[in-house]
């Protein structure tokens, strides 16, 4: 199986966490997203492998442990959003089917207008959830796929002084 390394180069330990971060527990966003960026360059089915280079020796198990924080708070992220997402589908579902189902019953007695209205808003509505269904659902997952993989990620280490 093929293994995609992405290289981190690094002087100080310090440049792994978010500035903000007094504790060193949480990845910055520069490194998230770098090690995001790379890993979309990776072929179907291979593992991942974080290689650190720094110039001096890291304290490698709180790098890990930062690193395993940092995905775990992308996928609480990625399951929230994943029900955020059903229950805009569900919402708009129900409504696009109801007003659909209101403008049919009441072909009979309203104006063209009015109806086309309705008509419009139940189809608007459906196409929304289909949209949640079709295409923000399956980036949700695929999403979450990465960030499994990236936290399976193997990581090296290696010191070397400029």
């Amino acid at each position: 199986m093929e293994t995609l390394e992405i290289k981190l180069r690094i002087h100080d330990e310090n440049e792994l966490y978010s500035r903000f971060d007094e504790d060193r527990q949480v990845l910055s966003d520069d490194v998230i997203s770098y090690i995001s960026d790379r890993f979309d360059e990776r072929k179907l089915g291979s593992r991942i492998r974080v290689k650190i280079i720094s110039d001096e020796p890291l304290d490698e198990e709180n790098v890990k442990s930062a690193f395993m924080r940092s995905a775990d708070a992308l996928k609480s992220l990625n399951k929230k959003q994943r029900l955020l997402n059903n229950g805009k589908m569900i919402r708009l579902l129900i409504i696009g089917v109801a007003l659909l189902a209101i403008g049919i019953v009441l072909t009979i007695s309203l104006d063209q207008l009015p109806l086309a209205l309705i008509s419009a808003v139940g189809t608007f509505a459906v196409w929304e959830a289909a949209s949640i269904c079709l295409v923000k659902n399956p980036e949700n997952t695929a999403a979450r796929q990465r960030i499994e993989k990236l936290r399976d990620a193997e990581m090296e280490f290696e010191v070397k002084r400029q």
